[in-house]
């Protein structure tokens, strides 16, 4: 075999994830066989495999091509096949070598072979109220990073009603779905968490059985801007001209919850002695109404709100709608697209404003910290 014949081969295996180096002893017997050697450093280290040094290779060339040698590459992890003309010996070992690499790269990506990492994992838009709520559940976080990788990741192991938990924890950079499909992706392809918890703020259907700081469960959620914008003409008679005005027309896809979470939600979300716990145990300024906690359709958009008139226009899209959001749709979906949803997604968010002309930002720590310790407490009582 030519080398550059085998350097092309190399560069094969490299493309699909194979790291197979073949040595090939060189045919011109007046040479040193160190002359296969040093083929072997360059080819590797033009791969960016492993690098065999000048000392090392100085090294090799005094040992025997048998035992010896055998033992410095197996040392180090790599098979040495040693090839005989008049025996298929070597064929069979490099075949079985070859179907190994290629079965562990399958059972790495083959979802039947799926291995959670962590118990659950917490994500949210913001770091501040909401990232803060989450770093609130444990003293004893660890921060990962990755290189190549901007966002900061955090793990713990947290214990509570007498459960231990293995917990991540990552923030997005920004609002939004873009950003949180992004964090999302990172956070399941990497961490491999079985559940993944979206917590938060987000703006409540203002009536009156909703107040600050209660909890909103997403049984479904879509992306209220999902649709088709069409233009039509009004003949104006008094002006005696001709108006274009525009309209949309929704197209929502929704993805739901889990139903044998929501189940459990709606059990839940009625646990009067969690919700007064959660309230009683708040830090900061009391509030005077009791905490309550609801599940129905949650809707993600990229806007943020601060019209009824466009509070009541996305209401439309869903009578029981009880709330809006910008990150919510972009969980559901990744969760729905890898691993054949094994990695379940659930959005709890708690109101702190009611997208109307008197929001602002009173009621975000309270909110942010209700989202969270209403998922705590799920996590560990039904999960």
């Amino acid at each position: 075999m030519a080398v550059a014949s085998a350097l092309q081969g190399l560069s094969d295996c490299e493309r699909q994830d194979l790291f197979l180096n073949i040595l090939i002893a060189h045919t011109n017997t007046t040479e040193h066989p160190s002359s296969s050697l040093k083929w072997l450093a360059d080819s590797v280290d033009s791969l960016h495999g492993y690098e065999v040094s000048n000392q090392q290779l100085e090294h090799l060339q005094e040992l025997e091509l048998n035992k010896d040698f055998s033992e410095f590459f197996e040392s180090r992890l790599y098979h040495l096949l040693n090839y005989e003309e008049n025996s298929a010996e070597w064929q069979s070992k490099l075949k079985k070598i070859i179907f190994h690499l290629i079965k562990t790269k399958e059972d790495f990506l083959n979802p039947e072979e799926f291995r959670y990492k962590y118990d659950a994992a917490f994500i949210t838009a913001l770091y501040s109220p909401e990232f803060e709520a989450v770093l609130a559940l444990s003293s004893n976080w660890t921060q990962i990073i990755h290189h190549e990788d901007p966002a900061i990741y955090y793990e713990a192991d947290i214990e509570f009603e007498g459960k231990s938990k293995k917990i991540l924890a990552a923030y997005a950079d920004q609002m939004g779905m873009v950003a949180c499909a992004a964090i999302s992706m990172k956070v399941v392809m990497k961490f491999r968490p079985k559940y993944i918890f979206l917590t938060g703020i987000s703006a409540g259907i203002k009536n009156k059985n909703v107040n600050y700081g209660d909890i909103l469960v997403a049984d479904f959620c879509w992306d209220y801007n999902s649709g088709k914008i069409t233009q039509f003409k009004v003949d104006a008679e008094d002006e005696g001209v001709t108006v274009s005005h525009m309209k949309f027309e929704a197209e929502p896809r929704y993805i739901p919850l889990r139903s044998s979470l929501k189940n459990k939600f709606l059990q839940f979300v009625n646990d009067k002695d969690i919700l007064h716990r959660i309230k009683t145990e708040w830090g900061g300024q009391p509030h005077p109404h009791e905490l309550a906690a609801f599940i129905g359709p949650l809707a993600s958009g990229s806007n943020v709100v601060a019209s009824s008139l466009k509070m009541n226009e996305i209401k439309g899209q869903n009578r029981k709608l009880i709330g809006i959001e910008m990150e919510a749709y972009a969980l559901y979906y990744v969760c729905t697209q890898i691993f054949e949803s094994k990695i379940i997604p659930i959005v709890i968010k708690s109101i702190c404003d009611f997208g109307d002309e008197e929001k602002d930002d009173k009621y975000q720590k309270y909110s942010a910290y209700t989202s969270v310790q209403f998922s705590k407490h799920f996590l560990f009582k039904y999960l």
